[in-house]
């Protein structure tokens, strides 16, 4: 498997953020051969509010990706799987931390992806479907931990044992543009 480097996450944490000691040295998976679309439709742009490594994302997604977007917006599976758990009960403007609604795909390796901030009832899918690369599974929200930007965010992660897990470095197929992605850049979703 040929590999990127994290040229991106080689920052210095500053002095109000956490440690980024996970993301020196991140390995990230070659764009060409990703199992991964950006989660959003082809010929459509969206701007990246957060990245990885960014001092905002805890330990738990230190490679995660917020992408704006309105509420409504049609949310794709990144890579296909096995839809493992649906929260959706949550009105948008509800900051609760722990009141994102939240669509979540186990994938055939074991790893898992999430899709937090959906609206109330946006979700397109119920645990137990299988859904494909590309299939619209939710509507995009304003729930849970946001700030005041209306955005997905999106983190691949797989369990190390009973007590925790740890977000994996992703990479995507249908982005023309070196990756991994950077906060304040615009992507266009291609087709795959």
């Amino acid at each position: 498997m040929v590999l990127a480097s994290a040229a991106g996450c080689n920052k210095a944490a500053s002095p109000t953020a956490p440690s980024q000691t996970n993301c020196t040295g991140a390995v990230y998976p070659n764009p060409a051969t990703s199992e991964y679309a950006l989660p959003y439709a082809a010929g459509t742009a969206r701007t990246l509010s957060q990245s990885n490594c960014d001092g905002f994302h805890n330990d738990l997604d230190w490679f995660a990706y917020d992408f704006d977007m309105p509420i409504g917006t049609r949310v794709l599976a990144a890579r296909g799987g096995q839809v493992s758990w649906v929260q959706e009960q949550y009105v948008d403007g509800d900051h609760d931390m722990d009141h994102a609604n939240t669509i979540e795909i186990t994938h055939a390796d074991g790893s898992k992806a999430q899709y937090l901030h959906l609206t109330q009832n946006g979700a397109q899918v119920r645990q137990g479907d299988r859904v494909e690369r590309g299939q619209f599974i939710g509507l995009s929200g304003f729930t849970g931990m946001t700030g005041t930007r209306r955005h997905l965010h999106f983190v691949v992660f797989e369990f190390i044992d009973a007590s925790g897990r740890k977000s994996l470095p992703t990479t995507f197929r249908n982005v023309r543009d070196p990756q991994p992605l950077v906060a304040g850049k615009t992507y266009t979703a291609l087709a795959f």
